[in-house]
């Protein structure tokens, strides 16, 4: 999107589309037939004026931004009204750059993903978020420059006005989102870890099977455990994994488990969310919580996860809407 045209510049405008068209221009002739075509002239010009395009919105405001027509696919499940237009993802050692997700773009539209234009989000403020909660504030000043290799698909670059105070991994347009900050098992009281730990590994336990047999009775391995509050509810929100390893063809199933009790209560957590996926140990999907959020408009939990595979990743949103969880949103794979 073009920045706005100054209102200076009218007068050339309309001088540029003069001589761009012969209807526009009048000759020297008699005063009849220059009083007839001057009229003539005059609804020529009118309409020449009233089909130019519309000039930009100088506000920078979360409906400025586009993406190709093509593109939009509400079928993507994504929000725009309440999650705002774009996702930032952070880089890896610079807190000053941001990938754009363009949430409405797909598997068959992302190819050209790194090629469009940002200008709509320049002066954007956006709000930079760690697992913590808020690490920063900045605004959009430009685009990054970034090579995209041949065959693969990739992100947009920008540039930030400020670093993070602190490392961060998502960013939204400021004010969509409030942070639930997430306590680390790490961060836990020893006793605290230890009960969440027995907690995660039963309810993996309890949980229905995958459809791969071979996995059937093995041990489950707590990775990571965090745990956040949303009105009067606690959730646990673990990445569990299971192994096989097998010199020759070690294997791993990745569990991601979200579970759920009153605030109030001292008892036992409820299963609320099972995702698991399995494969060669290489190359199977890991799951990685990146962020917890309430969005503003319904006052809506919400779990940001990173999918990454050997070369390359997608991100989810994982809501709850009407008192379950579920993945209500993917985004286009970057990647090779």
């Amino acid at each position: 999107m073009s920045p706005s045209p100054k209102s200076n510049h009218a007068g050339n405008g309309l001088n540029a589309r003069r001589q761009a068209s012969g209807g526009c221009k009048l000759h020297r002739m008699t005063s009849s037939r220059v009083r007839f075509l001057l009229a003539v002239s005059i609804v020529f010009i009118w309409a020449c004026r009233d089909e130019r395009p519309l000039p930009a919105d100088s506000v920078k405001a979360a409906d400025s931004v586009q993406v190709p027509s093509g593109a939009v696919e509400p079928s993507t499940g994504w929000d725009r009204s309440s999650a705002g237009p774009v996702l930032l993802l952070s880089v890896a050692e610079n807190n000053a750059v941001a990938l754009v997700v363009f949430p409405l773009l797909t598997d068959s539209t992302v190819a050209d993903a790194a090629s469009m234009s940002i200008d709509s989000l320049v002066d954007a403020s956006v709000e930079l978020f760690s697992r913590r909660g808020l690490a920063g504030a900045a605004s959009i000043v430009g685009r990054a420059g970034a090579q995209v290799t041949e065959g693969c698909s990739s992100w947009p670059q920008a540039r930030l006005s400020d670093a993070a105070t602190e490392p961060w991994r998502v960013g939204f347009i400021r004010g969509v989102v409030a942070p639930l900050p997430l306590d680390s098992i790490a961060a836990m009281t020893s006793q605290d870890s230890v009960a969440v730990t027995r907690e995660i590994a039963r309810l993996s336990s309890a949980a229905a099977e995958g459809d791969d047999p071979a996995f059937r009775g093995l041990p489950f391995i707590v990775r990571r455990v965090y745990r956040f509050t949303h009105e009067t509810t606690t959730t646990l929100a673990a990445e569990v994994v299971r192994k096989i390893s097998e010199e020759a063809n070690p294997r791993e199933e990745r569990i991601l488990i979200l579970a759920e009790r009153p605030v109030s209560s001292t008892g036992d957590f409820s299963t609320a969310f099972v995702s698991r996926t399995s494969g060669a140990e290489d190359s199977v999907r890991t799951d990685e919580i990146i962020g917890a959020f309430r969005l503003v408009k319904g006052d809506v939990p919400a779990l940001v996860i990173s999918y990454d595979y050997f070369v390359g990743s997608r991100v989810a949103l994982l809501q709850k809407v009407s008192g379950r969880w579920g993945i209500t949103w993917r985004s286009a794979y970057a990647g090779c």
